[in-house]
Order: structure tokens, then C-alpha cells, then sequence
């Protein structure tokens, strides 16, 4: 005889099923999102106030801001990640974490997701704005996630190369590398006048290519076997 507990009842699927971390960084977007859109009824300009002080600018090291410019840049490299310039910028961005970012997540764990996300992020912006200074284009913000994407991007390359080539994942992951990093500069080349920062897109997916080997844990990479390897003959 079976027995039946007619109070329990199993609980749906959820709608999105994201980890904890993933939801949190969407949310965060969101919300800074919201309240840029709100600006305009408060009185302030988002691109001369809210990109001036949060966002990658050039001239905010130089011109505008002077000393304060260079104390505010390390913030900036951080903050501008949370920034975007639209409506579709964002959810591009969001939908692209998640997809992305899932599985980093679920790999190395939320904190160190998040820090891998933003190092990343930092590197990308970085390398936008190095070219600025060599280019002497110093009119230009950058915002947008899309550098510590690129760096999730590289994360689940690893994985992918691990997984397809376990004895040489380096070898697997430096042909996937060539191949994005060939694709993106054709992409700037192709579309020079857009508003895409292609060089923060190559500078996150590096930085991710060259960092994840060491965020990934120990006990998750694939072991070496150390010991000889014996030909048995007879």
C-alpha cells in the first residue's frame, strides 16, 4: 500500500534558473539603469554628470577633473562596467552574462565569478583607454559590461579546450583564441566609425584567456599523471 502526504507538493521549476551571483550583477545592472533613466527629471545631465564621474573617460584624467581625474580612474574601471548607453546595450549585455557567465559560475563559484567578471572588466577598459592616449582621441567614455564578458567568454573557451583536448587544453584554447581574437579585429576593421569598443572586447577576452587557469580550482582541472608509462610487450 502506498502512502501519500497530501500536504507536500513539489515546488515548479523556476522560471530562470541562474545562480545566485549572476542574478545579483543582472540586478545591479538593472537598477543603475533605472535610476540613469530617472536623472533627467532630477536636474542632471547623464553624460556630462553620471558618465563624466562613473564612467572610463578619457578626458577626465586630463582636462576636466585634473588631479582628482587620476585618483577617480581606478573607480572608474570598475564602475563603468555598470553603466550602458541604452535600453537594448543592457539587455544585449544581461542576456549574454547570463548565457556566458552561468557556467563560469557554476565552475569557480559565485565571489570568484564576480571578481574574475570585474578584473577583467578593469583590463578592458584599460586597454581602451591606453589606445585613446596613443590615438590622442581622448573624447571618449567607455561603458558597458561587455569587457568582463569577453573575459567569461574566455573562461568557458577553457573549459571547452579541457574538455574536447584534457592532455593539451592549451593547444585547443590557443586555437579558439585565434580565432575570436581574428574575429573581433575583423569586426573593427569592418565597422571603424561605430560606437563597439572592439579593443575592450580583446582586452577582457585576454585577460580572461590569461587569468582563468588560475581562478579555476585546483581539484577541478585534469590531473597529470606523473607516473611512466609502461609498454607491455610479449
Amino acid at each position: 500500500m502506498n502512502s501519500y502526504n497530501a500536504k507536500y507538493k513539489p515546488k515548479p521549476p523556476a522560471l530562470i534558473n541562474l545562480p545566485p551571483y549572476i542574478k545579483y550583477l543582472t540586478l545591479v545592472m538593472i537598477v543603475i539603469h533605472i535610476v540613469r533613466e530617472v536623472l533627467p527629471f532630477l536636474g542632471l545631465d547623464y553624460v556630462s554628470d553620471f558618465i563624466r564621474i562613473f564612467g572610463a573617460v578619457a578626458p577626465s584624467v586630463t582636462t576636466q577633473l585634473g588631479v582628482y581625474g587620476w585618483l577617480l580612474l581606478p573607480i572608474n574601471l570598475i564602475t563603468y562596467q555598470f553603466l550602458h548607453a541604452g535600453w537594448l546595450h543592457l539587455l544585449m549585455n544581461v542576456f549574454f552574462m547570463a548565457a556566458i557567465g552561468a557556467g563560469v559560475e557554476y565552475r569557480i563559484g559565485g565571489k570568484k565569478m564576480i571578481l574574475f567578471f570585474l578584473i577583467c572588466g578593469v583590463l578592458a577598459g584599460g586597454s581602451e583607454l591606453v589606445l585613446a592616449f596613443l590615438s590622442g582621441n581622448l573624447n571618449k567614455a567607455v561603458v558597458g559590461a561587455s569587457g568582463g564578458i569577453s573575459g567569461l567568454f574566455a573562461a568557458i573557451l577553457w573549459l571547452q579546450s579541457r574538455q574536447r583536448m584534457p592532455w593539451n587544453p592549451k593547444k585547443q584554447m590557443l586555437k579558439f583564441s585565434a580565432i575570436f581574437t581574428i574575429l573581433l579585429v575583423v569586426l573593427g576593421i569592418a565597422f571603424p566609425g561605430g560606437n563597439v569598443a572592439w579593443v575592450a572586447h580583446v582586452g577582457g577576452f585576454w585577460a580572461g584567456v590569461l587569468l582563468f587557469p588560475y581562478f579555476e580550482r585546483p581539484w577541478n582541472r585534469p590531473k597529470k599523471d606523473k607516473k611512466p608509462h609502461l609498454t607491455i610487450v610479449q
